[in-house]
């Protein structure tokens, strides 16, 4: 078992009275604070944003690449606006163009007219502002000459070079130098699974790389490193976590292949990651358009409200600036994402009447609204009202501190003529669960209920339960439409090459 086991299994007796303990793999600081922070920021500007393609076959001349207007500092405040707390930057896509002064290749931005260290310049704008930095730094790379010879299981069969020398030379070249990273330092690290030529021809050490990573980076989490990395992607880029969307991994599950649902009763915790671009592509093309207020809403209730942080790409233009529709896209999504998540109404510990009530406590730094009884693998919540409420979107967590405990939930609503009608449901909650009210029978503008019951199911062994918190909302008008309610219906496939995808 490697050091990263966070296995912290320990269930409470039912008679035991005290501070309630954590039940299996619980976050590490880092995790945890990711998970909080909701939302994140890709920069895909390459290559690519010039030749017009998304993935390029390395040949591209790097007399092409010409931003005429970069502005690293602008870009990087408004996502900050935004609510943005991390910038994920493509420093090499596939093509293998590298978009700081690197000396292991000729492909790089120090060969354009440009000539500027792109990396260098983003990192000090966050470092200015206060942005935390990851790297995307592509395994598959066509231009490199050592990539892809060999018998793709042996390093010892690489006859024109080793690559993972190559890849680990950029590894320190890139962490080793205070110029990059927010204050010389990156809070996560992107090995992009995706593979073209040569790949079955290239055995990548993982092992060495991650090491490498780590060093250079005490305390990152390396997103496309299986169980060991410590986030793990949901198996689309459509912007969907999955039903369920667990946090965890079984700690000796080490195919760099995704299970996109995680491991309900895996061993370590590992932050599920949806990642989806602003536009349809990943760099930007002037053809494409940014997302619909409504879609990106979608977006987020299927993602940071299925308990996964969302890592939304918003790529420069040729010139080196957001596209116009970009800027008006992220004020919109910015300002409709804080009127949503502002709480209308929120349960306090003394309002809810549960089926069972346990002796033991939260912590006091968690929140806990309430602990149900040792042993109660089926529970029930009662929130009523002061006086009837008008809302369209609900609100619960469980404190993932304590580990991710809850298998089902249900929602049911109590009308003004006292009916409890069924209002949604789904598998896991975790960090937080956003539930709409489209599927209501009746739902209209105005319509009002005088309570909520939450019907909870535990994980097999996983008692006592606990819910973190409950509260209403009101969507932004930007988001209350019936465009988002077309695209909350809508669950995307396993949809990107390159993944070993494997199923539960």
């Amino acid at each position: 078992m490697n050091d990263l086991t966070n296995n912290n299994f320990a269930n409470n007796s039912a008679s035991g009275t005290g501070v309630l303990k954590p039940a299996g793999a619980v976050p590490r600081p880092a995790q945890l604070a990711y998970h909080n922070d909701e939302l994140a920021a890709f920069m895909h500007f390459g290559m690519n944003t010039f030749s017009g393609l998304e993935w390029g076959d390395g040949t591209e001349d790097p007399a092409i690449f010409t931003p005429e207007d970069w502005k690293a500092e602008k870009m990087v405040q408004s996502l900050l606006d935004a609510g943005f707390k991390r910038l994920v930057v493509t420093a090499k896509h596939h093509d293998g163009f590298c978009i700081w002064h690197s000396q292991y290749t000729e492909h790089h931005v120090g060969n354009s007219p440009f000539k500027r260290d792109l990396l260098a310049e983003l990192s000090a704008a966050c470092t200015k502002l206060g942005m935390d930095m990851g790297l995307y730094l592509s395994p598959w790379d066509v231009h490199e000459p050592s990539y892809g010879y060999g018998d793709g299981n042996s390093p010892e069969t690489d006859t024109n070079g080793d690559y993972n020398d190559y890849y680990v030379n950029q590894i320190k070249e890139i962490c080793d130098s205070p110029d990059y990273g927010r204050d010389g330092h990156f809070v996560e690290w992107w090995l992009d699974g995706a593979k073209g030529e040569g790949s079955m021809a290239q055995y990548y050490d993982f092992a060495r790389w991650i090491r490498t990573i780590r060093e250079g980076n005490p305390g990152i989490e390396i997103f496309g490193a299986a169980a060991e990395g410590g986030i793990h992607w949901v198996g689309n880029e459509e912007g969907f976590a999955p039903e369920p969307c667990w946090c965890k991994l079984d700690s000796s599950y080490t195919d760099v292949g995704i299970q996109p649902k995680g491991q309900p009763y895996g061993d370590v915790w590992s932050v599920p990651e949806t990642d989806v671009s602003i536009n349809n592509g990943w760099f930007y093309h002037p053809y494409e358009k940014a997302k619909s207020p409504a879609h990106l809403a979608g977006i987020y209730i299927r993602s940071v409200g299925r308990g996964s942080p969302l890592l939304l790409n918003v790529p420069p233009t040729k010139a080196g600036d957001f596209a116009p529709d970009s800027y008006e896209a992220l004020q919109t999504f910015s300002e409709s994402w804080r009127q949503t998540r502002r709480i209308k109404l929120a349960a306090e510990p003394g309002q809810v009447e549960g089926s069972s009530q346990s002796e033991l406590s939260v912590p006091e730094n968690i929140d806990g609204l309430h602990v149900f009884g040792q042993g109660e693998e089926e529970a029930e919540l009662t929130w009523m009202f002061p006086e009837p409420q008008s809302f369209s979107l609900i609100s619960l967590s469980e404190p993932i501190e304590l580990g991710q405990r809850i298998s089902d939930f249900a929602v049911e609503l109590l009308t003004e003529d006292d009916q409890w009608i069924v209002c949604s449901g789904g598998g896991s909650v975790g960090n937080l669960r956003l539930v709409t009210l489209d599927h209501v029978p009746g739902r209209g503008k105005g319509m009002t209920f005088k309570g909520i019951r939450v019907k909870l199911q535990a994980l097999d062994g996983y008692t006592p339960l606990v819910l973190g918190s409950l509260g209403i909302h009101d969507l932004a008008p930007a988001w209350d439409t019936p465009e988002l309610y077309k695209w909350l219906a809508v669950e995307a496939p396993n949809s990107v090459p390159g993944w070993k995808i494997q199923e539960d």
